[in-house]
C-alpha cells in the first residue's frame, strides 16, 4: 500500500519547514562562529603585541647568567645510579 497523495505533501511541507529551521540555525551558529574567530585574532594580536613590548623592553628571553646551573644536581633524576637502571 501506497502513501496517498495528501500526506505526500504533507510530509514535503514539514520536512521543508525542518529545513528551513535548520538553515536558520546554520547561519546563526555561522555568524557566532565568525564573531568567536575575530574575537580571537583581537586577543592573539593583543597578546603578540604585549609579546613585542616586552622583548622591545627586555631584550627577549634568555638565560641568566648570573644563575648558574650545577653540574651534578644534589638530587639526582629517577633511575640515575640505581641498580638495574642502564
Amino acid at each position: 500500500m501506497s502513501t496517498p497523495n495528501f500526506m505526500r505533501g504533507w510530509e514535503r511541507r514539514l520536512s521543508d519547514a525542518v529545513a528551513l529551521k535548520l538553515r536558520a540555525q546554520l547561519a546563526a551558529a555561522n555568524d557566532r562562529i565568525k564573531l568567536l574567530e575575530q574575537r580571537v585574532a583581537d586577543l592573539q594580536d593583543a597578546n603578540e603585541g604585549h609579546y613585542r613590548a616586552q622583548y622591545d623592553a627586555t631584550g627577549g628571553p634568555r638565560f641568566d647568567p648570573a644563575q648558574t646551573f650545577p653540574s651534578h644536581p644534589a638530587r639526582p633524576a629517577a633511575g640515575w645510579g640505581l641498580e638495574g637502571s642502564s
